[in-house]
C-alpha cells in the first residue's frame, strides 16, 4: 500500500499510517509529535499496515487496517474498534473507498465486486446501518460535501462514472 496520510479537520495535525499497523500524529506547525496509536500486531492483515485514515470533526481519528478503529487523539486511546470483511473490501483502492461522514458517526465504504456495494457502518457499534447498490465498480473515490450529500466516482466500463448518493435511507 501506499503510505495514507490525513490532515485534521482544521489542519493543526497531520496523522501518518506506518506499515507497522500504528499512526504517528504531528503538530503541523511545531513538528512536534503528539501521539503514536498502536494497533494489533497479531493478524496476517496487520501486516499490511494502515490503509486508511481520517480526522473527525469531533478529535477522533478513524483507522482502518486488520480492522476498523476509533481513536481519541487527545489521550492516544482507542474508543472502540470492530472487524471488518478485508476481502471485498474498498482495500484495491488503497484506502480511497471509504469516507466519514461530516457528522463522524459512520464509516462509509465500497464493498466492490460484481455486486459492488456502498455500506453505511455506525462507528460506534460497527453495525451496518444501510447499504446502496452501485453498478459493477472496484475502485472509488468518496466524498461527503459540507451539506452530507456523499459523492462517489468510479470507473465502469472504462469510463468514468459519478454518483451522488442522497443522505436518506435507502
Amino acid at each position: 500500500f501506499s503510505p495514507v496520510i490525513a490532515f485534521s479537520r482544521d489542519s493543526r495535525m497531520v496523522a501518518a499510517g506506518t506499515g507497522s499497523n500504528s499512526v504517528k500524529i504531528w503538530e503541523v506547525v511545531s513538528g512536534r509529535e503528539l501521539q503514536t496509536l498502536e494497533g494489533s500486531q497479531t493478524t496476517i492483515a496487520s501486516a499490511f499496515g494502515i490503509y486508511f485514515i481520517e480526522f473527525t470533526a469531533d478529535g477522533r481519528v478513524v483507522t482502518i487496517s486488520d480492522s476498523v478503529r476509533v481513536w481519541d487523539v487527545a489521550s492516544g486511546r482507542e474508543l472502540s474498534s470492530f472487524n471488518m470483511d478485508p476481502t471485498n473490501a474498498g482495500i484495491a483502492s488503497s484506502g480511497t473507498g471509504f469516507a466519514i461522514s461530516p457528522d463522524g458517526r459512520q464509516l462509509v465504504g465500497l464493498f466492490s465486486g460484481p455486486n459492488a456495494k456502498l455500506k453505511f457502518l455506525d462507528l460506534s457499534s460497527g453495525r451496518e446501518v444501510r447499504s446502496i447498490s452501485l453498478d459493477d465498480v472496484n475502485v472509488a473515490e468518496l466524498a461527503f460535501a459540507a451539506n452530507g450529500e456523499l459523492f462517489v466516482s468510479g470507473i465502469v466500463d472504462k469510463r468514468l462514472k459519478l454518483w451522488e448518493v442522497t443522505t436518506k435511507a435507502n
